[in-house]
C-alpha cells in the first residue's frame, strides 16, 4: 500500500508540470502580445510624424502582420512545436535586420529608432523564454504525462552542426571587402564607422550570451538560435571592422 501512494506520487508529481503550462511560455506570450501592440504604435507614431495619410496598403499589411504573429502564438498556447519553430524564423530574422532600421530611424527620428531598440530587446526576451529547458520539455510531451521517445541524432544537434563554420570565410570576406572601401566623402562609411561599433557589438554580445546561456543549461534550440544570429551578423560585423580598422 506504501509503494502504491509512493508511486502514484512519484507519476504525479513527474507528469503534472506537463500538464500546465509553464510561467515562461506565459511570459513569451505576453511579450509577443506586447510587440504586436509596439507594432502598432510605432505605426500610428510614424504617421504622426511624417503627417502621411493612413493608407489601405500599409495598413493592411500591419493587420497582416499582427493577425500572422498571432496566429503562432495562439498555435503555441496550443502547445504546436511547428509554431514556436516559426516564431523563432521570423524572430531572428527581424532581429537581424533591426539594427539597420535602428540606425536608419535614428538618422530620421530618435523617437522611432528608441521604440525600435525595445521592440529587439523584446524579441530577445521572447527567444529566450521560449527556448529555455523548461519549455522545451513543455513542447516535447505530444500528450499530458506521455514523454517523447524521439531524441535529436547526434549528426543534427545544434552542437555539431558543420555549417556554422561558414562563419570563418564571410568573417574574412566581410574584412576583406570593409578594407577596400572608398570612405572618401563616402557618407555610409561614415555612418557605419559611427554607429556599426554599437549596433553590431550589441546584437553580438547579446547573441554570444544566449550561446553561452545554451551550452550552460544544453539547450539545444538556444544553441541552434544563437547560433543562427551570429552567422547572419558575422558578415556585416567584420565588413564594419574592416572599414574601421584599415582606414
Amino acid at each position: 500500500m506504501g509503494n502504491e501512494i509512493f508511486i502514484q506520487k512519484k507519476v504525479t508529481s513527474e507528469t503534472t508540470p506537463l500538464t500546465i503550462m509553464p510561467n515562461k511560455v506565459k511570459i513569451a506570450l505576453l511579450f509577443i502580445g506586447v510587440y504586436l501592440v509596439s507594432e502598432l504604435v510605432k505605426f500610428i507614431l510614424y504617421k504622426l510624424i511624417t503627417n502621411e495619410a493612413i493608407e489601405l496598403k500599409s495598413t493592411g499589411f500591419l493587420v497582416f502582420t499582427i493577425l500572422f504573429i498571432g496566429f503562432f502564438a495562439y498555435k503555441i498556447k496550443e502547445r504546436k512545436n511547428w509554431a514556436k519553430i516559426a516564431v523563432l524564423v521570423l524572430f531572428v530574422m527581424k532581429i537581424i535586420s533591426l539594427p539597420w532600421v535602428i540606425l536608419g530611424e535614428y538618422l530620421y527620428h530618435p523617437v522611432i529608432s528608441l521604440l525600435s531598440a525595445v521592440q529587439l530587446l523584446i524579441l530577445i526576451i521572447v527567444l529566450v523564454f521560449l527556448f529555455n529547458k523548461e519549455s522545451e520539455t513543455w513542447f516535447n510531451y505530444s500528450k499530458p504525462g506521455l514523454a517523447s521517445n524521439i531524441e535529436t541524432p547526434p549528426a543534427i544537434e545544434a552542437t555539431k552542426t558543420i555549417w556554422f563554420w561558414l562563419i570563418i570565410p564571410l568573417c574574412l570576406l566581410g574584412y576583406a571587402l570593409g578594407c577596400n572601401m572608398n570612405t572618401s566623402g563616402n557618407v555610409f562609411a561614415g555612418i557605419i564607422m559611427i554607429f556599426g561599433p554599437f549596433i553590431f557589438g550589441l546584437s553580438f554580445i547579446i547573441l554570444s550570451t544566449l550561446l553561452l546561456v545554451g551550452l550552460k543549461n544544453k539547450n539545444q534550440s538556444l544553441i541552434l538560435v544563437s547560433k543562427i544570429g551570429l552567422l547572419l551578423i558575422s558578415f556585416p560585423v567584420s565588413y564594419t571592422a574592416g572599414v574601421i580598422f584599415c582606414h
